[in-house]
């Protein structure tokens, strides 16, 4: 078995496939891409070379941030059988390599009745119907020798029964109707769900908004006093400098007694004695008080977030460069672009980041934006802004080792 579907045949004894063959497992394989998750579509679509990539853009009209995304409708325009070929084997790629493991040695000619049993040892088991179902399409597209067998499989076995591409976007209308109470109450629900996040969302902005408000009437509270203290201690040392001891020639005056005799010639006065030194020419010098060292806070992760998310894993802190999505007024959709985050979360599969904005954008003028104060000691080559809210991207999507870390004084500022 093999993973492309435009593999030309090597046999010279191999009998030519007909088109109208070819045209209908091609087509074939067309659907059953529509039909996998986008989660493992988008994965594979990330993992495309950027020449690939625009290529099939370009044929599906569409800019690549948007194929990038991982929906499936542009595809419903790809026609092209190598560019097809080119995303269905990036997507299966890791399910024909479990086929070909259990086939072992067969795996360049397998018998039917191995092939049979390895897909039935995958489906639902390590991947779902429908990875395996495409994979068998990429396989019976092509010219390998097992592509028989894959069509076949298709063909006859129900579990890979290729859907209608109509079913692919809304269910029968019958289905619709039948289930129309149950719909209503699911939406209720969902909507109730929804508003109870936004609740937990926006008091989680608040807890940030007060904390953050805090922190920073702490530090002009210290600042201040520091200032006052200085004050103090000058002003103290400005009035020491003013008081000076008598002078010889007041202290004879002081202890000088009227005689009961004739008045006698004045004496010249004494000269005065020179002013003796200050007890201080400037400020007290104060023993500096040992300051205690300042704690790192914990992250204030709240609901789904502090459920799925570790916040005490080493790379908590740490900034990473990672592929951030967002709306974008220019392309009037989605828009991914490379931004620094902050790692606040961490699972198996998955970062929870604060992403970072340079200075002069729109995220940046954000009230609720922190400014990080040792930039470069967190190994960022400019001021950077962190947004408040929290995102969750797949490991894959972050650059690693990390750039650096966040300083406590600017973690704990973030919460």
């Amino acid at each position: 078995m093999t993973d492309t579907a435009t593999d030309t045949a090597t046999d010279e004894t191999e009998v030519e496939r007909e088109p109208e063959e070819q045209v209908r497992r091609m087509e074939r394989l067309r659907i059953n891409l529509l039909a996998v998750d986008p989660a493992s579509l988008r994965r594979a679509l990330k993992g495309l070379p950027a020449p690939v990539l625009d290529s099939v853009a370009k044929a599906v009209n569409v800019r690549p941030p948007v194929l990038r995304a991982g929906s499936p409708k542009p595809l419903k325009r790809l026609h092209d059988a190598l560019m097809l070929d080119a995303v269905a084997s990036a997507v299966t790629d890791d399910c024909l390599e479990a086929i070909r493991e259990r086939l072992g040695d067969e795996a360049d000619d397998p018998a039917p009745e191995s092939v049979r049993r390895a897909v039935d040892e995958i489906t639902d088991t390590e991947f779902p119907v429908a990875m395996v179902r495409l994979t068998l399409s990429v396989v019976a597209a092509g010219h390998a020798e097992a592509s028989d067998t894959c069509s076949e499989l298709l063909d006859t076995d129900e579990r890979f029964a290729t859907p209608d591409e109509a079913d692919l976007e809304a269910p029968p209308v019958s289905v619709v109707a039948a289930a129309a109470p149950s719909a209503r109450k699911a939406d209720a629900e969902k909507k109730a769900a929804r508003q109870a996040r936004r609740a937990a969302e926006a008091e989680r902005k608040r807890l940030q908004a007060e904390k953050k408000a805090v922190a920073d009437a702490q530090r002009k509270a210290a600042r201040k006093a520091a200032t006052t203290a200085g004050n103090v201690v000058a002003e103290e040392g400005e009035e020491d400098e003013d008081v000076a001891l008598p002078t010889a020639a007041e202290l004879a005056a002081s202890l000088t007694v009227e005689a009961p005799v004739a008045p006698a010639p004045a004496p010249k006065p004494a000269p005065k004695a020179p002013r003796l030194p200050t007890r201080s020419s400037g400020p007290v010098p104060q023993p500096k008080a040992p300051s205690a060292p300042v704690s790192r806070r914990a992250a204030g992760l709240l609901g789904d977030d502090a459920r799925d998310f570790n916040d005490d894993d080493p790379l908590v802190g740490s900034i990473v460069i990672a592929e951030i999505w967002f709306d974008s007024d220019e392309y009037q959709g989605l828009e991914a672009k490379r931004r620094p985050c902050v790692i606040v979360g961490v699972n198996d599969k998955q970062f929870l980041v604060r992403p970072g904005y340079s200075e002069g954008g729109r995220k940046a003028r954000d009230w609720q934006s922190y400014e990080i104060g040792d930039w470069r000691e967190a190994g960022l080559d400019k001021l950077t802004y962190i947004e408040a809210e929290t995102r969750r991207i797949d490991r894959a999507q972050a650059e690693l080792p990390p750039l650096g870390k966040l300083t406590v004084l600017d973690w704990n500022a973030l919460w």
